[in-house]
């Protein structure tokens, strides 16, 4: 996901660009959702069946399993400082227990209960 470029959005703070990463799995069930909903516009031979798109999201979340429980346990992933702080590993800027690493530990959570295990 590294790949997508979220700093270009979500800007300097880490805690903004987690959680536009963490969106990404949503987005993607609801944009195949909403294609699923505009092709009821259509004629018949081109309008979705619930079948094929709930396929399709199943497959697209067994596939992104591994990138999703990754993703998710990022903020539970601390190191020691030699003065005896911790910081995020994927985010040495982001202080353990601080109001950021709080914020990205809930979006972990949800992602995790959710995605990953739901």
């Amino acid at each position: 996901l590294e790949s997508t470029h979220v700093a270009c959005i979500g800007g300097a703070s880490p805690s903004f660009r987690y959680i536009l990463t963490v969106l990404v799995f949503p987005a993607a069930i609801a944009w195949l959702l909403l294609c699923l909903a505009l092709s009821r516009c259509f004629p018949q031979r081109f309008q979705w069946k619930w079948a094929q798109t709930f396929n399709t999201m199943g497959a697209l979340m067994q596939v992104a399993i591994n990138m999703m429980s990754s993703l998710a346990l990022q903020p539970f992933m601390c190191y020691h400082h030699p003065n005896g702080q911790e910081s995020l590993v994927k985010y040495p800027g982001v202080l353990c227990g601080g109001e950021a690493h709080t914020v990205m530990k809930v979006a972990g959570y949800i992602l995790l209960i959710v995605f990953v295990f739901g």
